[in-house]
């Protein structure tokens, strides 16, 4: 079974952040929410590339790029406002 995604879509990945890889690490700590910036299907060769967007409370550093999540968009999917995680895709 195959799943389908689309553009925006919230689910929760396995997101490993840069700082943990460069310790070394190979898996994430735990799933996090992720939006789905954009989800590019390529029927030619029966794939579908995503770039994805980790949403995190905890506020960026100096040296992170980062956007807030709007409070209507936090309304729309309350589990990411909460805390909650969302069933892994």
């Amino acid at each position: 079974m195959t799943n389908v995604f689309d553009d925006g879509e919230i689910v929760e990945y396995e997101y490993l952040w840069e700082w943990q890889a460069e310790k070394g690490r190979t898996n994430a700590e735990k799933d996090r929410p992720v939006c789905l910036a954009m989800v590019i299907r390529d029927d030619e060769q029966g794939l579908t590339h995503l770039i994805i967007l980790p949403i995190s409370g905890t506020p960026p550093r100096p040296d992170q790029d980062a956007m807030v999540t709007p409070s209507l968009e936090l309304q729309l999917h309350p589990a990411v406002a909460e805390g909650r995680r969302h069933d892994r895709a």
